[in-house]
């Protein structure tokens, strides 16, 4: 079956490229090149996901591909290569925005422009005298981007599949958790005293609350609709039938998959 085939072949790819990237020169990694990267890896997620439900409706369910867990196994792949995509892409931005700014603030060109669309801020108001206070804002300022990043590549309207809802609401909570996790770090050192880095923080999070609830919206819509959609009644196949499949199998005019005919499966 050529999606089977394919889905094997995406699966591939994705678990090969933790390990091709880590094989690539230090001075191949630019922002430029990781941001392709991400949205490579994007891609094949997204037709991965698109051929299991394909899949889902072709294949019985004790399948070699169900029973070796093909989704969970890929999808872990998938998550552990885009976050070390992201933390890759959010320090290379640190490092070009000190280039750009001969080491005076962590915001460069790029993020203000992000800031600009947006509506939203990432200098976070630091003392300069390179306390650790200022490296945590420093690091906070990188998350943020993170953040930003993350949610432009997001457009709830374009979404259609449930998966997507799910990937997308995962995605997003993963990288608000880091944000989060700093700012009550932060927190206990400023006590409230930094007022613009406060008013940073409430701005991201008033946006990552807005577009949590907009996919919840429609998650919710997803699964209300697919409660309400009448299911088709898959009945068994006849004796009869079965023997006219096995006939015109000896005949060889009636294929399918399998392990003896070469097929790959993991």
């Amino acid at each position: 079956m050529e999606t089977l085939n394919r889905q094997a072949a995406i699966q591939e790819e994705i678990e090969k490229q933790l390990t091709n990237f880590k094989k690539d020169g230090k001075d191949r990694k630019t922002v430029e090149y990781m941001e392709k990267r991400i949205d490579a890896l994007d891609q094949y997620w997204k037709e991965f996901r698109k051929n299991h439900d394909v899949l889902q409706n072709v294949l019985a369910s004790d399948h070699d591909y169900f029973t070796a867990n093909n989704l969970e196994r890929t999808r872990d792949f998938y998550n552990k290569t885009r976050t070390l995509y992201q933390t890759t892409l959010a320090e290379l931005a640190k490092s070009s925005s000190w280039t750009q700014q001969g080491g005076t603030g962590p915001h460069s060109g790029t993020s203000g422009e992000a800031k600009h669309e947006q509506g939203a801020s990432t200098h976070l108001g630091t003392t300069g005298n390179n306390t650790k206070i200022d490296e945590m804002l420093r690091k906070q300022s990188s998350n943020f981007r993170a953040f930003l990043r993350t949610l432009e590549s997001i457009d709830v309207e374009e979404l259609k599949e449930k998966w997507e809802y799910e990937d997308a609401l995962i995605s997003i909570k993963a990288r608000w958790k880091i944000v989060d996790n700093l700012h009550w770090e932060l927190d206990g050192q400023l006590m409230g005293s930094n007022t613009e880095y406060e008013e940073t923080f409430t701005q991201y999070e008033r946006k990552y609350n807005d577009i949590k609830k907009a996919i919840n919206n429609k998650l919710w819509s997803v699964a209300h609709r697919e409660k309400s959609t009448p299911q088709l009644l898959h009945l068994a196949p006849t004796q009869a039938a079965l023997q006219q499949v096995q006939a015109r199998q000896k005949q060889g005019k009636c294929t399918w998959p399998s392990k003896k005919n070469g097929t790959k499966y993991y």
